[in-house]
């Protein structure tokens, strides 16, 4: 029976397709598992289609080849068969189609009908939701609507969305390490760093920690700018600064300029070409950074969701979670909120992001004023949340050699993977970070920092040697 919604229109669906899908199956069990690429069991609209699917897939996991007899009986131990209408039901299977090679094309339109009723549904909660809202709470109104339209539109039948068996993960995970590349994972442009983790990590929180004069923006902004050069679509979310100053922050480094020379307009005459040239580079990045003023976790993460809806996203970076406006009885419970939110989009968008946190001055206060995890717990949970934590450290600020361009990227947690300290070339002048091997001249931090050679481009410790 197909049960009507409260105005009298039915929704969409295709009994005939769900029939087509099921007799396919029958006729070639293979059938099975081509449907499957396009529909989950949940598409079907009728009932009793849901349950002879699942069933189907049940008798196939168990090795028991899927006919008409071992169907039937399958049913009649789950105490099913009457319910799904018993031999009527299995012959209008078996006549609903004469080949098993359109499969394909009739999943295809039971999953076309699934995402339409999917769609109605969630227009109607939005819009009953809506009446109820009250005018504070709009901005996390607009967010879970447009989530949930989203999500209906898109995301629905992807990774994370509801239930799967683990079985279905194995031959994406498989294809991954015959090609050797993970899929999503994201270069950072740093040579060491990459060969060390991978690069930047889809669905999982990067936190860059670090007090003021660390570098975390500039090394921010650079990995930005190396995953678009890649070809990566970036959104960068500057709550700190403005667009223009990204762009001077841009045109500093690729035209090798002062980043103050630039921000008073003193450029000198002779070094327009390298700017011209820097602007060459740059206006081909697809880099977008939004400044907005006042912008909530809920905004932010409502404006991540409709541009990778809109143009595509590949890496999200936020600058920085100190900066957002949600409201709450502390700056802990704001930064709290606001990572656990962005950390459920990250999650949701299978993209990399990337967390800019400010530390607070307890770490000056220590003899070593490396940051450790520990310097982040005043921030609620945004230790938790991070499955990478990266403390930019540079000795010679503390030391009064503030010219010193060598720069500590301190791995302090890196889930899978064992902690370590990176080495880096930084100039915060023309803000820009590169890989310690890449640049010239040599290391001059700290003994005690444990240091090894320049050729390694990382800690002189192996990685065994470095604790998990």
């Amino acid at each position: 029976m197909v049960e009507a919604h409260v105005d009298g229109r039915v929704p969409p669906h295709s009994a005939e397709a769900e029939r087509a899908v099921l007799g396919a199956v029958l006729m070639d069990n293979g059938a099975l598992a081509r449907a499957k690429a396009l529909l989950m069991g949940g598409d079907f609209y009728l009932d009793i289609h849901r349950v002879i699917w699942s069933t189907m897939e049940r008798l196939l996991r168990g090795g028991t080849a899927v006919d008409a007899v071992s169907l039937g009986q399958a049913l009649r131990e789950a105490g099913q068969w009457d319910n799904v209408g018993g031999t009527n039901t299995l012959v209008q299977l078996a006549d609903a189609v004469v080949s098993a090679t359109n499969v394909e094309h009739h999943a295809a339109i039971v999953a076309r009908a699934a995402s339409r009723r999917a769609v109605i549904s969630a227009a109607q909660d939005i819009a009953t939701r809506g009446y109820r809202t009250a005018d504070d709470d709009t901005d996390n109104y607009l967010a879970d609507a447009e989530s949930a339209m989203i999500g209906a539109a898109r995301l629905r039948g992807t990774a994370g969305t509801g239930p799967r068996l683990i079985a279905e993960e194995l031959p994406e995970a498989l294809r991954a390490l015959r090609d050797g590349v993970p899929p999503g994972v994201i270069p950072t442009g740093l040579p060491a760093y990459d060969r060390f983790y991978g690069g930047l990590w889809p669905g999982q929180v990067h936190v860059i920690g670090g007090r003021p004069g660390m570098g975390k923006s500039c090394l921010a902004l650079n990995l930005a700018t190396n995953a678009a050069r890649g070809g990566r679509k970036v959104l960068y979310v500057c709550l700190e600064d403005t667009r223009r100053q990204t762009v001077l922050r841009l045109l500093a480094r690729f035209a090798g300029q002062s980043l103050r020379t630039l921000s008073l307009g003193r450029l000198p005459n002779d070094r327009w070409d390298a700017v011209l040239g820097a602007t060459s580079v740059i206006q081909e990045l697809p880099l977008w950074v939004d400044d907005t003023a006042g912008m909530t976790s809920a905004g932010i993460a409502r404006v991540a969701r409709r541009h990778q809806a809109t143009v595509g996203l590949d890496l999200l970076i936020v600058d920085h979670v100190g900066d957002v406006a949600d409201t709450g009885e502390s700056d802990t419970a704001i930064q709290s909120r606001a990572a656990v939110v962005l950390r459920d989009v990250i999650k949701v968008l299978d993209v990399p992001g990337i967390l800019l946190v400010q530390l607070n001055r307890g770490v000056e206060s220590r003899p070593d004023k490396r940051p450790k995890k520990s310097d982040l717990r005043q921030s609620g949970v945004i230790e938790q949340v991070a499955r990478f934590i990266l403390f930019p450290y540079r000795g010679g600020y503390y030391s009064g050699e503030n010219h010193r361009r060598d720069m500590e990227l301190v791995v302090a947690k890196a889930t899978n993977f064992p902690v370590s300290t990176q080495r880096c070339w930084v100039d915060l002048s023309q803000m820009y970070v590169r890989d310690w091997e890449d640049s010239d001249g040599a290391w001059t931090g700290e003994e005690e920092a444990g240091k090894g050679s320049k050729s390694d481009g990382r800690s002189a410790r192996s990685v065994e040697d470095v604790p998990y």
